[in-house]
C-alpha cells in the first residue's frame, strides 16, 4: 500500500511539472523574422488561394497584398469597410508579431472566380512609430502586444484590437492615410 502512495505521488509531482510547461508563465509572445511567415502561421490569409502575395523582396519596407473574398451582390460599403478593415489588421498585427520599421500593405478584395476587384483597391504605407502613435491617441499604450491576449497556449486578437478595426475603423483608417 505504502508503495502504490508513493508511486501515486510521483506521478503526481511529475504531472504537475508538466503542466506547468503549458503557463502563461512560460509563454512568450511569438515574434516572426518576416511578415508573410507571420500572415501564414495566423491562417488569415493563404498564398495557395490568392489571398496573400508578396509584393516585393524588400527586407526594410516589405510591400504584401491581401485579399477577403468577396461575394456578387454584397453591398459596395461593406467591401470598402472590409477592405479598410483588413489593412489596419495587417498592419498592426505585422508590427506586434515581428520587427519591421516600416510596411506597405494593398488590400484588393478577391471575387469567387478567383480575379481581383480592383475598383476597391486601397494601399498604406505607414511606419511604427505612426502606428504606435495610434496606438498612444486611442488606446493609450504603445505596445502592439497589448492587442492581444493569451488563451489557453496562443494569443488572440483581443477587445483594444477590435476597438481599432471596428469601432473607430474610419478614424484610425483615417489617421493612417493622413499621418
Amino acid at each position: 500500500m505504502k508503495q502504490i502512495f508513493i508511486l501515486f505521488s510521483l506521478l503526481l509531482i511529475i504531472s504537475c511539472k508538466n503542466a506547468s510547461n503549458y503557463s502563461s508563465e512560460n509563454t512568450s509572445f511569438k515574434k516572426y523574422s518576416n511578415v508573410i511567415e507571420a500572415l501564414k502561421d495566423a491562417n488569415d490569409f493563404n498564398e495557395d488561394n490568392g489571398t496573400l502575395k508578396l509584393l516585393s523582396e524588400d527586407t526594410v519596407i516589405p510591400k504584401i497584398q491581401i485579399s477577403k473574398q468577396i461575394f456578387e451582390g454584397d453591398e459596395e460599403s461593406l467591401i470598402i469597410e472590409q477592405t479598410k478593415r483588413d489593412l489596419i489588421y495587417v498592419i498592426f498585427q505585422s508590427f506586434a508579431v515581428t520587427d519591421i520599421k516600416e510596411i506597405e500593405v494593398t488590400s484588393v478584395p478577391i471575387k469567387e472566380d478567383k480575379t481581383y476587384d480592383n475598383k476597391f483597391k486601397e494601399t498604406i504605407k505607414v511606419k511604427r512609430e505612426i502606428a504606435k502613435s495610434i496606438l498612444k491617441k486611442y488606446l493609450n499604450t504603445e505596445s502592439f502586444e497589448d492587442l492581444y491576449k493569451l488563451e489557453g497556449t496562443i494569443y488572440l486578437p483581443n477587445e483594444k484590437f477590435d476597438l481599432l478595426k471596428n469601432q473607430e475603423l474610419k478614424n484610425i483608417y483615417n489617421d493612417l492615410t493622413n499621418m
